[in-house]
């Protein structure tokens, strides 16, 4: 389990650092703890900037789910069986 947490915390991160990257803003270090992280940035003196950023988190985490999803399905596998054991 703690693998799919990871990873899904991971590219939620990526997506922050990416986008700040892509809006032309520094991107210092990625930090990543058990059940959290958070992307140090640099700030931008436009707010249009830092909202991208701040939905580009989700917006991967979205789309790491959807390829979740999609590979369960294509698999005609059932999500209650990651959690049994």
């Amino acid at each position: 389990m703690f693998l799919f947490i990871g990873t899904s915390v991971l590219f939620h991160e990526f997506g922050h650092a990416v986008m700040a990257l892509r809006r032309g803003l520094r991107v210092y270090r990625i930090v990543l703890g058990i059940y959290f992280g958070y992307t140090v940035r640099e700030r931008s003196s436009n707010p249009k900037d830092d909202l991208l950023v701040a939905m580009a988190g989700p917006a991967a985490s979205l789309l790491l789910a959807l390829l979740g999803l999609t590979v369960f399905y294509a698999n005609n596998l059932q999500i209650s069986a990651l959690f049994s054991s």
